[in-house]
């Protein structure tokens, strides 16, 4: 008997195939026999209902079935799994942050070729606004180096999270 995290299947019997060998003559009973000794080993779950992500799942053995080979083995620990997609989603969180700050930073600098091209006429239709034009760059200036900041502590933020999280792992004796 193993114990996997589910991965958000829609029901037991895409479960079922994730988990074991199934195809040939006797598919069709195969899957029924994995879906059904799933739900005895599992009475919380609903055949027909989705496997929420992370649920520990124990996957009983079934005569004449064999464990599917990318999720065999005792490396199955749902606890592993979990520590195995927090990374994961810290990797996703971290590209995340740093897309949105490249947008704002060529927002920024669209920005500045705008003013730069119009200058010119701005200061020439109204020379008192040549002050005004140099404290919109100015601003520009701050907002682009406030970026680099938000950068540069996002950065340490989930490089930290990604050490609290190994430590967890390693107090519960997972790491």
């Amino acid at each position: 008997m193993r114990v996997v995290a589910g991965g958000g299947e829609k029901d037991l019997t895409e479960l079922a195939r994730k988990v074991f060998k199934l195809g040939g003559r006797r598919e069709a009973d195969d899957v029924a026999r994995a879906v059904e000794a799933l739900r005895r080993a599992n009475p919380r779950l609903r055949p027909d209902a989705a496997v929420p992500a992370g649920e520990p799942v124990v996957v009983p053995e079934v005569e004449g079935l064999a464990p599917a080979a990318d999720r065999a083995g005792p490396a199955d620990d749902p606890a592993d799994d979990l520590t195995g997609q927090l990374k994961t989603a810290l990797g996703g969180v971290a590209k995340s942050l740093d897309a949105g700050l490249d947008e704002e930073a060529k927002a920024e600098e669209e920005a500045d070729r705008q003013l730069a091209r119009v200058e010119k006429e701005l200061v020439a239709a109204d020379p008192e606004s040549r002050e005004r034009v140099a404290k919109v760059r100015e601003a520009g200036e701050a907002r682009r180096a406030g970026l680099a900041d938000r950068r540069r502590a996002d950065r340490e933020a989930l490089a930290q999270l990604g050490k609290d999280l190994d430590e967890l792992a390693r107090a519960f004796g997972r790491g």
